[in-house]
């Protein structure tokens, strides 16, 4: 079995978190079109990403095919993880959690 070790997921989207918690950090997919959006941290642009980051669906699996890989490790990229928006421990867990969940759901 073969297994990738380090890949990145996002949920499509999130929910306003500087509206519900407040700050300007918070991550943030801005849409290009079907297949591209930017991860923003708050006004920053963190990375450009392609639709296989937030729809598992969306060719992820073609390309694990192609590769060989059987299985993944999925983790959020670190702008991804809340962390540096400030939320404290027990909610970024939550969210982190809730928005893995989802996207396993798919």
């Amino acid at each position: 079995m073969r297994i990738d070790p380090h890949t990145h997921v996002v949920p499509p989207r999130w929910e306003d978190f500087a509206a519900r918690y407040g700050g300007g950090r918070w991550p943030r997919l801005v849409p290009r079109d079907a297949c591209r959006a930017t991860l923003m941290t708050g006004s920053e642009r963190f990375r450009e990403l392609t639709r296989q980051a937030w729809d598992p669906a969306a060719r992820r699996i073609e390309g694990m095919d192609r590769l060989g890989i059987d299985r993944q490790v999925l983790s959020p990229p670190p702008v991804g993880t809340l962390e540096a928006a400030g939320l404290d421990p027990a909610a970024r867990a939550a969210v982190e959690g809730g928005n893995a969940a989802r996207l396993l759901s798919l």
